[in-house]
């Protein structure tokens, strides 16, 4: 017996085929929260009543945005096509699909705690993935079923909801007003938790596929609409944490005179402008000390170059650390030794969030923002605050100083600052920049801000000189990350936009105090700050594996991938390639110079950034990566 499905395809309306369309896919949204189910009981379901009633309008909300792709497509072939028998062919093909995606990025979840992207993506495509996870033939048989399994059901569903649709007519309109209503909930609710701090809500962030909540702290503090947060009254509760960050508790036992501890960072700062013209101090400064000539920020922005460089961790790491207001192990040991800490930053600390990162455990004890008009004149007061700092400081307790410039990023420097870089730009127009444009005037006016920061910089070394602290202080000097002007000639300009060494390499000089000047050429990178702080300067005894994923800056063995990361995707980073992965899933492979290439990137690198990237995060399952660092 025939249905009416496939009878007289055009005796039906638009109307109902648009209602059909619609009721399936938000009958799916149903099925993926139960999929979603599985994300739950990877985090563990929250205790707090808010965050319980968070989880389930974020559920209902994300997954009833997610199910709108394929309505949107069907409702596209209704108005073009309007045959019930290819639009039935076509919807259980799309909502079959994406529960089958979703069920795939649950498991991959499951493993290593990151959702489907790029490098999966490249393991299926370039048939690798067996060399990463086993896969046996009973693994090919499940998922033969879920992929059969999931289209009968589909079918089974549309074929339900085109014989209930005949007699439903108006249900339809009070659904999405009550859809509608839970998603701007659940951002409403988002907006409060992110501004006040509410770490039970905003760790849930990322536990859905592709869910970014909104944020308007700013906008609600510029307002009056809410009070800037007491910060030591926030307490960070371990048990509730989604993340194992340290594995293990960092053991230290810091010495009866330990070394100070000094971090300048000079934004934008790349590597081949470390010389006797650009930066005639700091080059001086370098003869006599550690020049490490193969450094990497592993990371193309501020954001992701400081974390790497105070966490020692991926760059992937940023938003579950912001999400829970984990600061990194180096601050809180630093504190436990009961330095006094000195942190002096040009742009504000709130944003990027740095506050609620890297300076969560001790922001009440940091100047959030400095006064000033621009950047020179901001980046003069850090130094004299600095310089105040190191007069003023406590002689008998240690200190922890950071000195964050911003000049070369405004691409600034006042009048009446020497500029021996002619012809130089008046102003950037980014708007004209192209790949057949001059580089000449805007990069001498960067290379004007560059000098004019050294000539700050040097400032406070001469301090340090004058009050003997060089004896008993790390000084370490470097950038967040580089700035290109077009060098590989693929019209990149700027930062954040590739992974190539003009926007990833930058200088590092460390004066440390008993070793001997030399030139280091064994790759470094800001993940390997972290460990050889803690551990040469605090004596932590615990293996760095455990809360790093570098090495000591003076451990010579390679570091082959490196991951660097930014905003949407990352970039598995190994000798003449660079292969960038995206958060969608899908992936561009480049040599050094950013030419497209074709070859597959190696499985085994593969390996090594997905148990890197997956480390900390907290498991309910035994199920590891067994790669090697």
């Amino acid at each position: 017996m025939k249905t009416d499905l496939f009878v007289s395809p055009r005796q039906n309306s638009r109307g109902r085929l648009l209602r059909w369309a619609a009721w399936l896919c938000f009958a799916n949204t149903f099925l993926m929260m139960m999929v979603g189910w599985r994300y739950v009981t990877v985090m563990g379901f929250p205790d707090e009543p808010l965050a319980r009633l968070f989880l389930f309008l974020a559920s209902l909300g994300h997954f009833s945005m997610v199910a709108m792709i394929p309505f949107l497509m069907l409702s596209l072939l209704v108005l073009l096509f309007p045959n019930r028998t290819t639009l039935f062919i076509v919807g259980v093909l799309l909502t079959g699909l994406l529960l089958v995606i979703l069920v795939s990025d649950s498991l991959v979840f499951a493993l290593y705690r990151f959702h489907f992207n790029g490098m999966v993506w490249s393991l299926i495509r370039n048939g690798n993935l067996g060399e990463i996870l086993p896969l046996s033939t009973n693994t090919f048989i499940i998922a033969g079923a879920i992929v059969v399994g999931a289209m009968l059901l589909e079918s089974g569903l549309a074929w339900v909801i085109w014989k209930w649709t005949k007699a439903i007519t108006r249900r339809g309109s009070i659904v999405a007003i009550a859809i509608v209503t839970v998603v701007v909930a659940f951002q409403l609710m988002y907006i409060w938790a992110d501004a006040v701090h509410y770490v039970p809500i905003t760790k849930i962030a990322g536990l859905f596929p592709g869910c970014r909540p909104l944020t308007a702290r700013k906008f609600l503090l510029r307002h009056g609409w809410i009070q800037e947060v007491n910060y030591s009254s926030l307490k960070f509760k371990p048990s509730k944490t989604a993340l194992k960050y340290p594995l293990v508790p960092v053991v230290c036992q810091p010495p009866a005179r330990p070394l100070n501890v000094m971090v300048i960072v000079i934004d934008c700062w790349r590597f081949d402008m470390l010389n006797g013209k650009v930066t005639p101090n700091l080059w001086e400064f370098s003869q006599h000390n550690l020049r490490f000539d193969h450094h990497s920020a592993a990371a193309n922005t501020t954001r992701f170059g400081i974390f790497s460089l105070f966490y020692g961790l991926y760059g992937t790491y940023w938003h579950a650390m912001l999400g829970e207001r984990r600061g990194p192990v180096l601050i809180h040991e630093f504190d436990a030794a009961h330095y006094q800490f000195g942190i002096f930053a040009s742009a504000a600390l709130t944003s990027p969030e740095f506050d609620r990162t890297v300076f969560s455990e001790i922001k009440d004890r940091v100047a959030l923002k400095t006064p000033g008009d621009n950047a020179p004149q901001r980046d003069q007061i850090i130094t004299r605050e600095m310089v105040n700092f190191l007069d003023k400081r406590q002689r008998d307790q240690p200190f922890f100083a950071f000195v964050f410039y911003d000049s070369p990023h405004a691409f600034a420097y006042p009048k009446e600052a020497p500029a021996p870089f002619q012809p130089a730009a008046a102003r950037v127009d980014h708007l004209k920049l192209n790949k057949h444009h001059d580089p000449v005037l805007i990069r001498n006016r960067f290379l004007n801000a560059v000098h004019y920061t050294d000539s700050l910089v040097v400032d406070i070394l001469k301090r340090l000189e004058q009050e003997s602290l060089l004896e008993n202080t790390v000084v370490m000097i470097t950038g967040d990350h580089g700035e290109e002007f077009n060098e590989s000639g693929q019209n990149y300009w700027g930062h954040n936009n590739n992974f190539s060494r003009y926007q990833t390499r930058v200088p590092l000089i460390v004066h440390w105090p008993g070793k001997e000047p030399a030139t280091i050429s064994h790759a470094t990178s800001h993940l390997d700050v972290a460990p050889a702080l803690l551990s040469l300067v605090l004596n932590c005894a615990t293996d760095t594996t455990n809360y790093s994923l570098g090495y000591s800056l003076f451990d010579p063995q390679p570091r082959i991938p490196l991951v660097a990361a930014t905003w949407d995707r990352f970039a598995i980073c190994s000798p003449g390639r660079i292969d960038v992965m995206y958060d969608v899933g899908y992936t561009e492979s480049f040599d050094e110079e950013y030419r497209p290439i074709s070859t597959p990137i190696p499985p085994r690198y593969i390996s090594i950034a997905m148990e890197g990237i997956s480390r900390f995060h907290a498991r309910r399952t035994s199920a590891r990566s067994s790669a090697s660092r």
